[in-house]
């Protein structure tokens, strides 16, 4: 593992858990406690255990099922290591000669202690058993952790874990789980709080290497930059922009990342209200930039272009400038026309115009627009349809059916919407809003 400042923070993960579970003998609870900006360095430590870079005796999985309640917290766990863990990887782990018979019957499971146990017993017949298990439990609500998940847990480890079995979990450090669990030693809880000091990590990524170099250099600038952005202070990040400009201009290849130092100052400003003109303006040197570099035939050209039309479409969208953020939209449809690997792009792109136009009072249009969204959608993954905007066009077009007294095509619409975006569609969208922009 080459050392940085992010892998030394992530050493000292390491360390720390070595330490608090020397060998496969131990088993028990290890409980992070880290501010918001460390929990990437967890789930970090937890990704280590798919490369050579392990430090788990252990074999660990990572289970996110919510908390939808006690009865059946337990069983939506197991039915996640079952599907996700277990399943998943039936023909390469039976070709690898594991027993067919262990994927006859799903885990019978009641509680956590159950689920170790299985879990256990499963890895034990595996041809290169581990010595242990692990999970790391990360609920999808675990930013608002109920305080039943949290009793849960508490009732489940004063059953103890069995042996050779440990279970990981973070919180920061006046979270509700460092309140009840930290201290529990009766429970086997180690409570580990690393010095991670994130609020560092970025100005020394930055500054790693010869001081010389010009891509260290400007590392540091375009981190001032971005610091001073969010800062609101816009004199200070428009003078570290020119600067670090001015450094990429005079490096060969580096005409993307003109564009970039452009657009990000654009994108700051337009966070704040009343700079939205201003914003405008760096978004189009960024474009003009864009365009030198697609002449100069830098590879990036293309993808930084697609990427600042939408940043201009965006800003004009945000100002209720509806015609112009959909003529940006629509270029960025045509532009991605020949390349099979944007057909994602090509579908939102077609959707925003279409969202924009229905706005601004131009209905056919917009019906039409979100028609070549659904075309561009046949190109996709399933599983990427599944989870993408297009309920959002499904809903955009029933809006339109009324509107336009297109009721007619209602059916062959909505047979076609179910095949595309899946036939829950219309429910993912019962409460929420369309989102804005790209």
């Amino acid at each position: 593992m080459a050392e940085n400042a992010a892998t030394r923070r992530l050493l000292l993960l390491q360390e720390m858990y070595r330490d608090a579970f020397p060998n496969e003998r131990h088993s028990g609870t290890c409980l992070w406690l880290v501010e918001e900006d460390g929990e990437k360095m967890v789930n970090a430590l937890v990704e280590t255990e798919d490369t050579p870079g392990a430090v788990f005796d252990a074999m660990l999985v990572t289970l996110r099922s919510p908390f939808n309640g006690r009865d059946t917290y337990a069983t939506d766990l197991a039915d996640e290591l079952w599907n996700e863990r277990i399943l998943a990887g039936k023909e390469e782990l039976i070709a690898a000669g594991v027993d067919p018979v262990l994927f006859d019957q799903p885990p019978r499971v009641r509680n956590l202690n159950d689920l170790f146990l299985y879990f256990r017993g499963f890895v034990s017949a595996l041809p290169n058993p581990c010595p242990g298990v692990a999970i790391y439990l990360w609920p999808l609500d675990y930013k608002k952790p109920v305080k039943q998940w949290v009793t849960w847990l508490e009732e489940s480890l004063q059953q103890n874990l069995p042996d050779h079995c440990v279970l990981l979990l973070h919180d920061r450090p006046d979270g509700l789980l460092s309140t009840r669990l930290a201290r529990r030693k009766d429970l086997k809880v180690s409570a580990l709080t690393p010095d991670l000091k994130m609020d560092e990590l970025a100005a020394e990524l930055a500054a790693e290497g010869d001081p010389n170099d010009p891509e260290v250099q400007f590392r540091q600038l375009f981190l001032k930059l971005s610091e001073a952005g969010q800062r609101g202070d816009f004199e200070r990040m428009k003078a570290h922009g020119q600067d670090a400009q001015n450094l990429a201009e005079q490096q060969t290849g580096w005409e993307h990342i003109v564009v970039s130092v452009l657009a990000a100052q654009g994108s700051h400003l337009l966070s704040r209200k009343g700079n939205q003109a201003e914003a405008i303006t760096y978004f189009e040197q960024a474009r003009n930039k864009a365009e030198l570099a697609i002449e100069l035939e830098n590879p990036a050209g293309p993808v930084v272009l697609i990427q600042t039309l939408n940043f201009l479409a965006a800003a004009h969208f945000h100002h209720s400038e509806y015609d112009a953020a959909t003529e940006y939209y629509l270029e960025v449809a045509q532009r991605t026309e020949q390349a099979e690997d944007q057909q994602f792009i090509r579908m939102e792109a077609f959707r925003m115009a279409a969202f924009c136009q229905r706005l601004a009072g131009k209905p056919t249009e917009a019906w039409e627009n979100n028609l070549l969204s659904l075309v561009a959608a046949e190109g996709l993954d399933e599983n990427i349809r599944f989870q993408s905007t297009l309920p959002y066009v499904g809903r955009e077009l029933m809006t339109l059916m009324e509107i336009l007294n297109r009721y007619s095509e209602s059916r062959q619409l909505k047979e076609r919407l179910n095949r595309l975006a899946g036939p829950d569609w219309e429910s993912k969208i019962s409460e929420a809003e369309t989102p804005a922009a790209l």
